[in-house]
């Protein structure tokens, strides 16, 4: 869940607490006024869920207000923004996140993990994030890149929290492993499937972030069973100690 979601949800929850307790001390003629007021809480926060909920068509709009454009790297054609454009517009209530490249991860160039994003898309539009643009900087450098903004949280922070029933954390490991299987079979890797770039919503759907670019698929195949295994001894020990 984005963090202005989670904003909203607060304020949405301290409103219905304060109109609760309001209702416990005021006369009857003016309780329906005040039952009013929080059914119209509850339709104003309703219908902001459901526009957050639709990133595809804010996505769109936000393509058709800043009129992207193309710009060719390595061969390759790649939708653009200029970073000035973004950087006083409120993008994550676009359902967008920007992805802005570390220095000192060169390998991990904005346009290399997009078209890995894209190879991926190809394969199965649920698996990965959607790349939306590049983001270049006045002086014509990629600076990184807009992606769908993906509602859920982490695997790390659902294992940390405690967030997982035994019984969800063997659905999950059965998604993931199924999720790379159809990836690896068409000759590609993630590359970077460490916690962090899981991504799980309410219900257990599973999509990844952040592909480890720059590298020949075969490495990247070889990585994500590396890191399967891992996630696969961190789950089967968070089951052994879920009751403690």
């Amino acid at each position: 869940m984005r963090e202005n979601s989670v904003i909203q949800e607060t304020k949405h929850k301290f409103i219905r607490r304060v109109i609760q307790r309001i209702l416990l001390i005021s006369k009857p003629k003016t309780r329906a006024r005040i039952s009013a007021l929080g059914l119209k809480a509850d339709r104003f926060f309703d219908a902001f869920r459901e526009q957050s909920i639709d990133t595809d068509k804010n996505v769109q709009i936000f393509n058709k207000i800043n009129k992207l454009s193309k710009v060719k790297v390595n061969d390759k054609e790649f939708p653009y923004i200029k970073e000035s454009l973004i950087r006083n517009k409120n993008i994550e209530s676009a359902g967008l996140h920007y992805k802005r490249n570390r220095n000192y991860k060169l390998w991990h160039t904005p346009e290399g993990q997009f078209e890995l994003m894209r190879k991926i898309r190809a394969v199965d539009k649920g698996l990965i994030a959607k790349p939306v643009a590049l983001v270049i900087s006045e002086e014509n450098r990629i600076m990184g890149y807009l992606l769908e903004h993906v509602n859920g949280n982490s695997l790390g922070s659902l294992i940390e929290n405690k967030k997982l029933t035994p019984k969800q954390t063997l659905k999950i490991e059965n998604k993931l492993h199924a999720m790379i299987r159809k990836i690896h079979n068409k000759g590609i890797g993630h590359g970077d499937l460490n916690k962090g770039n899981i991504i799980i919503d309410d219900g257990l759907k599973i999509k990844l972030i952040d592909p480890l670019d720059g590298r020949r698929h075969e490495l990247n195949i070889r990585d994500d069973l590396a890191w399967l295994e891992y996630l696969n001894k961190e789950l089967e020990n968070y089951r052994r100690n879920w009751h403690k």
